[in-house]
């Protein structure tokens, strides 16, 4: 072996070369998109936030001052209020002959589903707001300039869940507020 073919690299040398590997493996590794699963920050949930949107107004499930069932002989319904007193909204569901709501999307543009049509309809979605006597009652256009939005009922990490897209709502009972609005919204089926 001949001693003037081995060359040695100074230690200079050789610690900028580490230091540019290094840099680079960064570079690399934090370009790009990520098309690993999105992330549940180690929850294992799929769940959305609730939330409501009323003529452009969006309320987050935390601004829900409280949620509470009720029902009677034939209905489920989740009541939520939006303030101490007003206003309220209601997703009310017709049971079925084993007397539970039945999950699944509903036809919003047919009569006698989504929104009442007389005392006829499998889910109903009515606002209240202001107190009375001074309050404003809205419940579906029958027919409206715009398609409701779509309605399901389904079931997310175990608790019933309603969402639903944009619909149009109407003052029929009670002579304040705006005589039309809009009300959209993904709410879980649980008290506050």
């Amino acid at each position: 072996m001949n001693k003037n073919s081995i060359k040695t690299v100074s230690p200079l040398k050789f610690l900028s070369v580490v230091a540019l590997a290094f840099s680079l493996s960064f570079f690399i590794t934090g370009c790009g998109t990520d098309d690993g699963p999105p992330k549940d920050g180690g929850s294992g949930t799929t769940e959305t936030a609730e939330y409501l949107i009323i003529n452009g107004t969006r309320y987050e499930g935390a601004d829900f001052v409280s949620k509470k069932f009720s029902g009677s002989n034939s209905t489920q319904e989740l009541r939520i209020r939006l303030g101490a007193n007003y206003p309220i909204l209601v997703l009310e569901h017709e049971e079925d002959s084993n007397g539970e709501i039945v999950e699944r999307e509903y036809d919003v543009n047919s009569l006698g589903s989504y929104f009442p049509d007389g005392d006829l309809y499998e889910v109903g979605v009515f606002y209240t707001e202001g107190s009375p006597p001074a309050s404003c009652q809205y419940y579906g256009i029958d027919g409206p300039s715009t398609p409701h939005g779509k309605y399901e009922l389904k079931k997310v990490d175990g608790k019933l869940v309603s969402e639903f897209g944009a619909a149009q709502m109407e003052c029929v009972e009670g002579n304040t507020g705006d005589a039309n609005l809009t009300i959209e919204g993904y709410v879980i089926w649980e008290e506050k």
